[in-house]
């Protein structure tokens, strides 16, 4: 199995697994913001900008209800 990055190891599942739940699917920017998750220690912060434009997207469920 060919892992995402060097350093992607169990504690990276775990973390990405539990930051679906919490922040959502493809909030990859929120995700690695997280202090909770092993991201912002392997990867680092992202701009302010790329969260803020994350956060601002559009919910992909949202409309589900009304078709």
């Amino acid at each position: 199995m060919e892992v995402p990055a060097d350093w992607w190891d169990e504690e990276a599942d775990k973390s990405l697994l539990i930051g679906v739940f919490k922040h959502g699917y493809e909030k990859y920017n929120t995700m690695r913001a997280d202090p909770a998750l092993c991201f912002l220690e392997q990867v680092g912060r992202p701009d302010e900008k790329a969260i803020a434009a994350e956060q601002r997207g559009t919910d992909n469920f949202g409309d589900i209800g009304d078709r």
